[in-house]
């Protein structure tokens, strides 16, 4: 967030707590030696920076039309922040951006800045991204534990003067990533994800190394959606809203990223690295099931009085649905 004077109110130029307008993306990660030969066949296909330049107008025209339509919302006070109000990233960020990566647009992104308030004197322009010659990062959400991460990280020496959560938080994924890929240590990525505490999805991609990484936390709360092959080169296109798309991308065959899992390398694997809450509470029950059988069954652990053993066993799990089932109506009212 970015501290300004105000909160919002007819007369200011920052949203107020209950008005929010969510940022989209949409990136696409070729293949560099087929980028030439198939290019004409990318832009039909709906893949490659053509579509990009697409979306760029498209979102250009949802942010005009945002603006026309809502002249007191988050987006249309935020363009009329006096100077010095918002951080140079929320300045540059609350228009409408294209990024390409590489000489031969190995990735390029079109991102449609979203805005909402986060407290009485702070504002959040989402998504954050990062671009340099060798990353492109473009991150949704927020991280709880980020001033320990940016601490640790070097992400405030880094980020440098008058940086905001935005610049902390790409910073500081930046340089994990970058420790993540350089060591030897197995699961090194799902490491880097277990420290990430939050809600988030996040886009990167890897021009030294041509692979893209994206990976959604275990609530699920922001979106995220691939698709491989858009440009039936190998290629990935990602997105965190596909209404936001026009109907050529829209109609690709895209697939939701699960919760808690992650995306990465030329082979696009999608592999779990945390359990979603609805997993956990079922592990939760699975266990202590495990433990309470247990306690009950220690005279049969041996092999004596099986038929005995059996029938407290099954006594015991009938007693325990019962119980499940009388606390159920009870909650349920009847």
């Amino acid at each position: 967030g970015q501290p300004f004077a105000r909160g919002g109110g007819a007369g200011s130029v920052f949203p107020s707590m209950d008005e929010t307008f969510e940022g989209a993306f949409f990136a696409t990660c070729n293949r560099p030696r087929s980028w030439f030969r198939l290019r004409a066949k990318k832009d039909k296909a709906g893949g490659g920076a053509h579509s990009v330049d697409a979306l760029f107008q498209s979102y250009h025209a949802v942010l005009e039309q945002e603006k026309s339509l809502s002249p007191e919302g988050p987006l249309a006070r935020l363009s009329r922040a006096p100077e010095g109000a918002l951080s140079p990233r929320q300045a540059a960020q609350t228009k409408v951006q294209k990024y390409t990566l590489g000489a031969d647009e190995q990735c390029a992104l079109a991102v449609l800045p979203g805005a909402s308030a986060i407290a009485a004197h702070l504002v959040r322009v989402l998504p954050y991204v990062h671009s340099d010659d060798e990353y492109l990062l473009c991150f949704c959400g927020c991280l709880t534990n980020l001033p320990e991460l940016a601490d640790r990280t070097g992400a405030r020496v880094r980020a440098g003067h008058g940086a905001d959560a935005g610049d902390l938080t790409t910073s500081a994924v930046l340089a994990m990533y970058n420790d993540a890929v350089r060591g030897s240590e197995e699961n090194s990525l799902e490491l880097l994800l277990s420290e990430l505490h939050g809600r988030f999805a996040f886009f990167l991609y890897d021009r030294a190394r041509k692979q893209s990484f994206a990976a959604r936390d275990p609530s699920g709360e922001q979106q995220l959606y691939f698709c491989v092959g858009a440009d039936d080169a190998g290629g990935i296109c990602f997105t965190n809203m596909l209404d936001r798309l026009p109907e050529e991308q829209r109609g690709l065959r895209w697939r939701e990223l699960p919760p808690g899992h992650y995306i990465h390398g030329s082979k696009h694997q999608v592999q779990q690295f945390a359990l979603t809450p609805q997993e956990l509470e079922g592990r939760r029950r699975d266990d202590s099931l495990d433990m309470s059988l247990a306690s009950g069954d220690d005279h049969d652990v041996d092999g004596t009085d099986g038929e005995a053993g059996f029938a407290q066993h099954a006594a015991g799990v009938h007693r325990m649905i019962a119980a499940a089932l009388s606390l159920s109506r009870k909650g349920s009212g009847e």
